[in-house]
Order: C-alpha cells, then sequence, then structure tokens
C-alpha cells in the first residue's frame, strides 16, 4: 500500500516557494520563513499569485510532487505535473469500456454502492458518538433507507435508474447536514445545498473542498496512467474530470 505524504498549502498572498538540494524553501517577503523536505510532501496547492520559481516546478515534477494553483477565492486554475504515466493500452482499454453501456453500469453499481455505504458510516459514527446533540431517530431512519438506496443501486438496470437512487439518497443524507456541524453553528448553518455561486459560508467550504479532492484525485489518476477526462458514470463534457467526479 502506498504511502499517503502531505499537502503543503500556501494561502499568504506574500510567500514564495524556491528549492534548496531536497528541500522546498518558504519565503515571506524576502525572508525564509520554513523549508521542509520534498520526500514529505505530495502535492502543494497555491492560493496566491507571487507562486513559485522555476526551479521548484521542475524540482516537483521530477519528485512526482503536483502543484496546483487556485485564486484567492478558491476558483481552480490549474496544474502542474511531471511527465504523466504513458500506458497506452491501459488508456485504450479505458475509453472502449467508456462507451460500452454494460461495463459503465457495473462500475456506477459499484462506485454508488461504495458512496452511499460512507455515508451510512458517517451516520452511525454521529449516532455513536453524538446522540446527545442530535435527532438519533432521523439519523437511524436516514441510515436505514441509505441501506435500501445502496441495495438498489447494484440492482439498477441502468445510469439513469443509478442517478436517481442516488438524487433521492443526497436528499436524504444533506437532509441531516446541518445537524452534522456541531460548532459555530451561527456561521455553518445548512439549509440547501448551492453551487456557481456558493450563497453562504458553508457551501463555500463545501465548494472548495470539492475542488480540491477533484484535483488530488484527478493528479491520482493521471499518475497511474488514465485519463480523468473519460468516466463511466458522469457524463463527458469539454473540461469535466468525469473520472474524479466518479471517483
Amino acid at each position: 500500500m502506498r504511502k499517503l505524504l502531505n499537502t503543503l498549502f500556501i494561502t499568504n498572498s506574500d510567500v514564495y516557494l524556491g528549492v534548496e538540494e531536497e528541500n522546498i524553501l518558504i519565503r515571506e517577503n524576502g525572508k525564509l520563513r520554513a523549508r521542509f523536505p520534498l520526500r514529505n510532501i505530495e502535492n502543494i496547492v497555491i492560493f496566491n499569485y507571487n507562486g513559485i520559481s522555476p526551479a521548484t516546478m521542475r524540482k516537483c515534477m521530477e519528485n512526482g510532487i503536483g502543484i496546483n494553483f487556485l485564486s484567492e477565492t478558491g476558483f481552480y486554475l490549474g496544474t502542474v505535473s511531471g511527465y504523466p504515466n504513458g500506458n497506452v493500452l491501459l488508456r485504450k482499454r479505458q475509453t472502449l469500456m467508456s462507451v460500452d453501456e454494460e461495463q459503465c453500469l457495473k462500475i456506477a453499481q459499484t462506485t454508488i454502492f461504495a458512496k452511499l455505504y460512507n455515508q451510512k458510516y458517517i451516520i452511525e459514527r454521529f449516532i455513536r458518538q453524538y446522540s446527545l446533540r442530535i435527532s438519533v431517530e432521523q439519523f437511524k431512519t436516514v441510515s436505514s433507507k441509505l441501506s435500501e438506496f445502496a441495495s438498489q443501486a447494484v440492482k439498477a438496470k441502468s445510469l439513469e435508474q443509478i442517478r436517481g437512487i442516488e438524487g433521492n439518497a443526497q436528499v436524504l443524507y444533506f437532509g441531516l447536514f446541518d445537524q452534522m456541524v456541531l460548532t459555530n453553528k451561527e456561521t455553518f448553518t445548512y439549509r440547501s445545498r448551492s453551487r456557481r455561486p456558493p450563497r453562504d459560508p458553508l457551501n463555500a467550504c463545501l465548494s472548495l473542498a470539492y475542488t480540491l479532492l477533484g484535483t488530488d484525485m484527478k493528479n491520482a489518476l493521471t499518475t497511474v496512467g488514465l485519463d480523468p477526462y473519460i468516466g463511466f458514470f458522469h457524463t463527458d463534457r469539454p473540461g469535466r474530470i468525469s473520472l474524479a467526479l466518479d471517483m
């Protein structure tokens, strides 16, 4: 099993990244603030425009470290990474499977089943750990329904049917979301999911988390030789990382 390393987040607009031998150097207004060994870093996420030196970018590419650029408001701009895995046979197989309805259905059944059971696990953990702060009966009801939806997903006959099952399950799951926020309720109150733009601080946090997770997944898929734009469940669209969204 591959060891997961650290992600370095740069949010200060006065910070600039350099490199010295096998270390990333963090400078603020010209002064050295920190250094991190390259061997301990897997990804760098930069939220400013001062950025990173070309030498550092090259060193990161040589070491398989992804560099992800986001605007100060969290809008994804792009990624710099090393030479991608050139397994053309794997990508051909992926492309062929992506136009095979039966294969797409099998993969979608598996991923949605796993997603719903992961959400069920989160709900069950809240029941165990925070029973005095949530509506236990409501959480148990949703947990039971998610089990039903997961069973329906693996028996679904089409992608459209799975999308309907997933949509119904998400309505129930996010119906509990406000209760899952246990601190700073005055700021992080959940009413409904909103995006493009997110209309409140909690939705902004969710959108940022989805952006970062999608970027990490895209980098991981590229590293193992898969095309992150060719998915099986999410429909193809120019610029859409469909396989990363599937995962």
